[in-house]
């Protein structure tokens, strides 16, 4: 073989690994394994999650559409308003905001599925840490830990502990944002903690997110779906559009 095409291709080789390397595939391929990749899966149900844990593991979660929903009644606090409205309106970005975010702060939330607080407890009672990754703003910090507390949740009991307090970790839950994604958030509190684990999971409804933390940390990706599996049957787009235009 002509040595001068062997870099080139070796090249090429390496780049279509790297684009493959945080595709969608079956999650049986990657059951058992004792060290993380850069794959995505996708989960029909919180229950999946079980199959990747290995010993030292920390299992991340995140919150809306994940974790907990918006119950009926509190529309604009539920996350599908946000995006459905972003969407169709992408320059009224700052209004929807202000109205998602004001909604949030006293809506009431229930979980995505109600085996998931009970999943939660026997993670940490095995010894697992387990915390939550959300890209919610600050100003919901306090909305938030009461919402997860609403739902029977407490990431505070086995989540890494940092060795300095702030802000941006309260009660076992991260918050990233736009200008610090979730990627570069874990990374920056992994390396405050000093806690190295041997497996990390991400349950996250948005391949964004779910990417960001892959190719930054190595996690495993599961994607879970769940809430916009059950649009179709149970969320009222011209509902959304009416709440809008009423304002």
């Amino acid at each position: 073989m002509n040595t001068r095409f062997q870099a080139p291709i070796f090249a090429l080789l390496v780049s279509v690994l790297f684009a493959v390397s945080c595709a969608t595939v079956p999650k049986q391929e990657l059951a058992g394994r004792a060290h993380p990749s850069l794959e995505i899966y996708q989960i029909s149900s919180m229950a999946d999650v079980e199959k990747w844990i290995v010993p030292d593991t920390l299992i991340l979660l995140d919150l809306d559409n994940t974790l907990f929903e918006a119950k009926k009644g509190n529309m604009k606090a539920h996350a599908n308003w946000f995006h459905d409205l972003l969407k169709k309106y992408p320059t009224e970005r700052q209004k929807i905001l202000q109205h998602h975010r004001a909604a949030i702060k006293t809506a009431e939330y229930q979980p995505v599925e109600s085996i998931t607080p009970e999943l939660i407890k026997d993670w940490q009672n095995r010894g697992i840490a387990v915390m939550a990754l959300t890209s919610r703003n600050m100003v919901l910090v306090e909305a938030t830990l009461r919402q997860v507390k609403s739902v029977g949740v407490d990431f505070s009991l086995t989540s890494p502990r940092r060795k300095e307090k702030s802000r941006y970790f309260q009660q076992g839950i991260l918050f990233a944002n736009n200008q610090f994604p979730k990627g570069e958030a874990l990374t920056a509190y992994l390396k405050e903690t000093g806690f190295v684990p041997k497996r990390i999971i991400l349950v996250d409804d948005l391949l964004p997110n779910l990417e960001s933390v892959c190719k930054s940390t190595g996690a495993i990706g599961l994607f879970y779906p769940l809430v916009d599996d059950k649009r179709p049957t149970e969320w009222d787009e011209k509902e959304v559009e009416r709440s809008w235009l009423e304002q």
